[in-house]
């Protein structure tokens, strides 16, 4: 099926000057590919056959790119759990009914594909020698084939400090009932660990890796890699084709601290003296950086993935972004399941990101505030670029894939009103919502109409996770979350004193005097 995509706003671009932006434009799709992009009514003329979508009542954009999410089809609130610190909530998270994986899949399209987002990143945060993990990977890409959203999937391990940070002197601190429980989790094969990894790895890379589907590293975190793994990891990028590498790193003050008490440096520094941080890595949050880890990511060419809201949500601070952009660090959306909405709205995301940018200070004439075109390219082409995918999706331009998104500009513009003039980038910012989403496509199929998912039912998938989640957890699920409680204490003893570092935040926010 061919369409032209009509709009009053049809944004090619985001890393051009005013987003690429052409008025009273289409977009002609044919074959899955963006054919030719101009004038609306000539495209009408020269290929009528094409069906017509949007119109001037609507902005035609990029699909939009959620560059880090887990795959998680109920957000944490709507598991009963819902945030605190990081650290904390990764042993209260234990408590969450966790859905089969089909479920999980289908859940997170439809709520990324209404919303707007066309390719979305499933981090896998994995456990050491799961002999399932394989084929719960297939059960989630083989549900995402199904519903037509374009993933990336990047399986990961911690094959050291699962529990704790420095977990082997952790596992001494425990009383006797409780080394028995955190045994298995601290002292394992970790040579099998990481075979187990590989095979896991290069199964999926031989069968799935595709343009609709990305497979690449996730090591989970920096702090919880040991430097075998992560060469390794690097070396098989490196025989995959310099494929990405996506690691959550300097996410919490805990982080940055034990960084510094264990190796005396940052994380990020050690990633780079290991050859690790390259122009295929990319940072998950990224909070906790300092001046020099801002330098290597720009002089390696490494990306960071922003995620405004979760990281208010987990108490785990406010990113650098401004400084990131303004040295050229590429940045990208990550809305990691933990919007301001509780939902998947790229459109608010990309705001708070906006908003967060924009704080107080005294120096009136130097405006640190990012630009709706930096902004809007951080859940396109930076995304996109982040994921191995630049140059296949995050613009429209002829040759790229068939990635668009519809927004209805009516609740934008005619509410009741915006002035002649005003800059439509910026006001779409400042208003879009992912429910004026009208349309989507992917690689050329029409997966939203009219504002409803086309390959999903949503109602008959909503009745299959009500009746799953009214089960609850099972027996060893609850028995695992029960002493995942009592050594919760034991955790956080552990990390006082981890504060013991000079910090000079980037964002001044309030002042006691």
């Amino acid at each position: 099926m061919d369409y032209i995509v009509k709009g009053k706003y049809v944004y090619t671009d985001f890393a051009e000057p005013a987003g690429g932006l052409l008025r009273d434009a289409a977009v002609y799709l044919s074959d899955g590919a963006v054919m030719e992009v101009g004038e609306a009514e000539d495209l009408s003329r020269r290929h009528p056959e094409a069906e017509m979508v949007g119109g001037m009542d609507c902005a035609v954009l990029p699909g939009l790119i959620d560059a880090h999410s887990h795959g998680s089809g109920l957000s944490h609130v709507q598991r009963g759990v819902g945030f605190d610190y990081l650290e904390n909530s990764l042993y209260d998270w234990s408590q969450c009914v966790v859905l089969p994986p089909e479920l999980n899949a289908h859940m997170t399209a439809l709520r990324h594909l209404k919303n707007g987002c066309t390719t979305m990143h499933h981090n896998v945060m994995g456990v050491v020698c799961d002999e399932k993990a394989p084929e719960n990977s297939w059960r989630y890409l083989s549900a995402y084939r199904k519903t037509g959203m374009r993933v990336a999937h990047s399986p990961g391990i911690r094959d050291v400090n699962a529990l704790a940070s420095d977990d082997e002197a952790f596992y001494e601190t425990l009383p006797e009932d409780l080394k028995a429980f955190a045994y298995p989790q601290i002292f394992f094969d970790k040579e099998r660990a990481r075979r187990m990894y590989f095979e896991w790895f290069e199964g999926l890379f031989e069968e799935w890796n595709s343009d609709m589907c990305r497979i690449f590293h996730g090591p989970c975190w920096a702090h919880g890699a040991t430097d075998e793994f992560l060469l390794q990891v690097k070396r098989s990028a490196e025989d995959h084709g310099h494929i990405p590498i996506h690691i959550h790193t300097l996410q919490t003050p805990i982080q940055r601290g034990y960084g510094l008490k264990k190796y005396g440096k940052s994380l990020l520094k050690r990633l780079d003296e290991l050859g690790v941080a390259d122009d295929n890595l990319t940072l998950g949050h990224a909070v906790y950086l300092d001046e020099e880890d801002i330098g290597i990511l720009r002089d390696r060419g490494t990306s960071v993935t922003h995620h405004a809201s979760c990281n208010l949500a987990m108490r785990n601070g406010i990113s650098p972004v401004w400084y990131l952009q303004k040295a050229g660090v590429n940045v990208a959306l990550g809305i990691d399941e933990k919007g301001i909405n509780d939902d998947e709205d790229p459109f608010m995301e990309l705001r708070m990101i906006a908003y967060l940018s924009r704080l107080s200070g005294f120096d009136l004439e130097n405006n640190q505030a990012l630009t709706p075109f930096e902004v809007f390219a951080m859940g396109t082409c930076n995304a996109a670029r982040s994921l191995g995918l630049a140059g296949v999706v995050g613009a429209l331009k002829p040759g790229m894939r068939g990635d668009v998104t519809v927004l209805r500009l009516r609740e934008v513009e005619e509410d009741p009103c915006v002035v002649s003039g005003a800059d439509p980038a910026k006001t779409m910012l400042h208003r879009a919502l992912g429910r004026f989403v009208t349309d989507v496509f992917v690689d050329g199929v029409r997966v939203v109409a009219d504002g409803r998912c086309t390959t999903i039912d949503q109602e008959a998938l909503y009745n299959q996770v009500r009746d799953f989640a009214a089960k609850g957890q099972t027996e060893a699920q609850r028995r695992y979350a029960e002493n995942m409680g009592r050594l919760k204490p034991y955790m956080q003893a552990w990390y006082r004193g981890m504060d013991d570092f000079v910090r000079v935040p980037y964002y001044p926010v309030n002042s006691r005097r």
